[in-house]
């Protein structure tokens, strides 16, 4: 409910760098700046997964988390609560976790155990299950 009229009423990167700066904001304060393990920016890094044995520096890889892991999901998520109904969204974020284990599988060779399985399973029929009756109360 807040992050639909947050969305609505402000451009999704303002709204992305209050959020940031309001996260950033908590995190200097629980982990202070000075505590960061500055070493692993100077690192050469293996990725693994199908880019395995091509090395990056760690700010490099840094970077990418920062712009790719927060900044851009971020923008997608407020931009799409101008689009989509809370509902709907809400829908669509009980998917992250099963498509990133899919990932996890997919790029990193990761297993899944049979409870990770019955979670994945289960979240799809609760995604399910919303959807069909969300359709059904809107005919």
């Amino acid at each position: 409910m807040i992050g639909k009229s947050f969305g609505h009423n402000r451009h999704p990167i303002g709204s992305t760098i209050i959020g940031l700066g309001v996260a950033s904001g908590f995190w200097l304060v629980v982990l202070p700046i000075w505590n960061f393990p500055t070493e692993v920016l100077s690192m050469q890094m293996d990725i693994h997964g199908y880019l395995a044995g091509h090395t990056f520096p760690g700010w490099a890889l840094l970077i990418w988390v920062i712009v790719m892991g927060t900044i851009v999901p971020y923008i997608c998520v407020i931009s799409g609560l101008r689009l989509l109904s809370a509902s709907k969204s809400s829908v669509l974020g009980m998917l992250e976790p099963v498509l990133a284990g899919a990932l996890a599988w997919i790029w990193l060779g990761q297993s899944w155990d049979l409870i990770q399985l019955i979670g994945a399973i289960i979240v799809l029929i609760g995604i399910y299950l919303a959807d069909k009756s969300k359709s059904e109360s809107d005919s």
